[in-house]
């Protein structure tokens, strides 16, 4: 009964359309126009066998309910070439004129697995007016686009993204070469290691914000242990790394059966702040309420000890026994040999 119970709540968070995850984001010396900037994220959605267009369809519609102003596709979009699972993507292409500021990609290491090929990825969104950043950077919006505000905010920041570290794609010194002085500067990238170089970076080539997927939160219990420590503890939710803050969604759908346990099916609006006295307290409290993950990664590490002790128990309990039987006479007859 336990078994089933589990399973079906397993499977239930595995298909959950639940409301957008926001979370909002203080950045010091935020232009007062950014204020309130909402970023939307869709990641590890891995579009193939186990989720297609109508599936899709419910989470995109369910990301445009809040109106983001930008949308970032954050690697592991898709299990396959494009050219067999590219249609199952269609949704999220349709409402490519949606956001105010557009739509951005960057591959995950499954756009080169399953017979995916990165690049043919990336020319497949920037063919559906999605624009991929390949170790490269823009102004959001493109500084000609949008004039001053009255205010004489520029209204405009900086976003990078990295492809993603297979086939060496990965090149951050590159994507940041084009950052502006004084703007804020976004990075997108797939896995959240990139924030051990990223922090690295200062002055003007400093990254005040990383967003990332890729590890799903460890997806189902109790694989925690191993993607906490394959990620070096960059697992999910907020850190601060160096001088760079960096945000790791959960993923909006996950890898391989939809089953998930101590983890959720997430799409982000991470809303930028100005002032700390503006951050609404009952979404940070709605956020941490999320980190189920944390109770995922507990149960693990003690079912691991359990595990160990128990094999521990198995290999070395005969000796033990035996070794108390020669010394004390006291075996299974020689037990029986004082009860009388």
């Amino acid at each position: 009964m336990t078994y089933f119970t589990i399973l079906g709540l397993s499977l239930h968070h595995g298909y959950s359309i639940s409301d957008n995850l926001n979370v909002e984001v203080l950045v010091e010396d935020l232009p007062e126009c950014l204020d309130g900037y909402k970023i939307g994220m869709l990641s590890d959605v891995h579009a193939g066998p186990v989720i297609g267009k109508a599936g899709i369809k419910k989470h995109v519609e369910a990301l445009n309910v809040d109106e983001p102003d930008l949308i970032l596709l954050a690697g592991d979009m898709a299990d396959g070439p494009d050219t067999q699972v590219g249609e199952a993507l269609e949704p999220i292409f349709d409402m490519v004129n949606k956001p105010r500021d557009g739509i951005y990609f960057v591959t995950g290491n499954h756009e080169y697995l399953h017979g995916g090929d990165g690049n043919k990825w990336m020319q497949f969104w920037e063919s559906h007016g999605v624009k991929a950043l390949n170790n490269e950077m823009v102004s959001i919006p493109p500084r000609n686009v949008r004039p001053l505000a009255q205010n004489g905010c520029n209204s405009t920041f900086d976003l990078a993204g990295t492809s993603d570290y297979s086939e060496g794609g990965s090149d951050i010194n590159k994507a940041v070469s084009g950052f502006h002085k004084d703007s804020l500067h976004v990075l997108v990238a797939h896995q959240p290691r990139e924030a051990l170089r990223a922090g690295e970076l200062t002055g003007d080539k400093q990254i005040h914000l990383q967003i990332s997927g890729h590890v799903h939160a460890g997806q189902i219990f109790p694989l925690h242990i191993f993607d906490y420590n394959s990620n070096k503890g960059l697992f999910t939710g907020f850190q601060v790394v160096k001088n760079t803050k960096l945000y790791v969604g959960e993923g909006t759908v996950g890898w391989g059966p939809r089953n998930r346990l101590f983890s959720s099916n997430e799409r982000t609006i991470l809303t930028m702040k100005k002032r700390a006295e503006d951050i609404n307290e009952d979404l940070l409290e709605k956020q941490e309420d999320r980190g189920s993950f944390v109770w995922g990664l507990r149960l693990a590490w003690i079912a691991v000890v359990l595990q160990f002790v128990s094999c521990l128990g198995l290999v070395c309990s005969p000796p033990a026994r035996k070794l108390l039987s020669s010394l004390c006479g006291i075996g299974r007859h020689g037990a029986r040999g004082l009860q009388l």
